[in-house]
């Protein structure tokens, strides 16, 4: 096949992925000497991102469907071609399918490309082929289904400490720049301090919607996992679900003016932005 710095980079049907590196679930790719790469010659197109379901009803001696909105309902898919500049073997490519194709659950695929190292995607190789020139096998070309129509960026945390025992009453702005245009549901930890038996948070952006906690412990850490809908204490036996409102914490799209209220001594909030790759 040649040296890698003669083969035509970026083998992925997604893109035209100006890399060769990649890492799939935390094993980098050059662990069994292989590559991101593309075979072809000319020029290559890819998907920008998986494709929009449109819910509409068309309705008799009516020329325009009622139109009832839009989403983003199929996960992204795309092959990738991998190869190596030396044969592999029956014993390598044994444990590269291993590596590859035996995962249980979705896992993070990492291309090493300078615009997307804070990238990635969630994915499960569904399948593959192997690839040959001359009845010996350099690679093979992967079929990946993502867990979302997009990849996503690495999560962030927003930290917030106070000191003192003291009311907190704060209000700031957090911009949401998920490519989803849905709600986004962070996880969220909050510990009271010494005056503190309740937390309340407002997203005033969000028509004033409160997420509040009451009859909490003084030096008590709550973890809320909004998307998931899990409530989780650091005092023994607690179950402070009766103790919540049921309006879990949700981010819009955009900006959101935030409030933050009561005997806080730390609060974070932990979220991944929805990254459209592609082109």
């Amino acid at each position: 096949m040649g040296h890698p710095s003669k083969i035509k980079k970026g083998g992925c049907a997604l893109s035209s992925f100006f890399s060769y590196d990649f890492v799939f679930n935390n094993v980098p790719s050059n662990t069994y000497g292989l590559g991101i790469v593309n075979l072809d010659t000319g020029t290559s197109d890819g998907d920008a991102g998986a494709a929009v379901e449109i819910y509409e009803k068309q309705v008799y001696r009516k020329s325009r469907p009622y139109f009832f909105g839009r989403s983003y309902d199929t996960p992204l898919e795309f092959e990738m071609t991998i190869a190596s500049e030396n044969v592999i073997d029956g014993n390598d490519r044994s444990l590269i399918e291993s590596w590859l194709l035996g995962a249980q659950n979705y896992y993070p695929l990492q291309i090493l490309q300078e615009d997307l190292q804070d990238v990635y995607f969630n994915v499960i190789f569904t399948k593959s082929k192997n690839a040959y020139a001359g009845n010996m096998n350099f690679g093979m070309v992967l079929h990946a289904r993502c867990d979302a129509p997009w990849a996503w960026k690495f999560p962030q945390t927003l930290i917030k400490n106070y000191t003192g025992d003291v009311i907190v009453d704060e209000t700031f702005t957090f911009y949401n720049q998920s490519a989803e245009n849905d709600y986004m549901y962070p996880v969220i930890s909050v510990t009271t301090n010494a005056i503190g038996d309740s937390v309340s948070i407002t997203n005033i952006t969000d028509s004033n919607r409160e997420f509040a906690f009451t009859g909490l412990d003084t030096g008590e850490t709550l973890g809320i996992d909004n998307y998931r809908q899990i409530i989780t204490s650091s005092v023994p036996g607690a179950y402070r679900l009766g103790d919540f409102n049921k309006k879990w914490f949700r981010l819009l799209k955009g900006a959101n003016r935030i409030t933050l209220n009561g005997g806080i001594s730390n609060f974070t909030m932990t979220y991944q932005l929805a990254q459209k790759v592609g082109g």
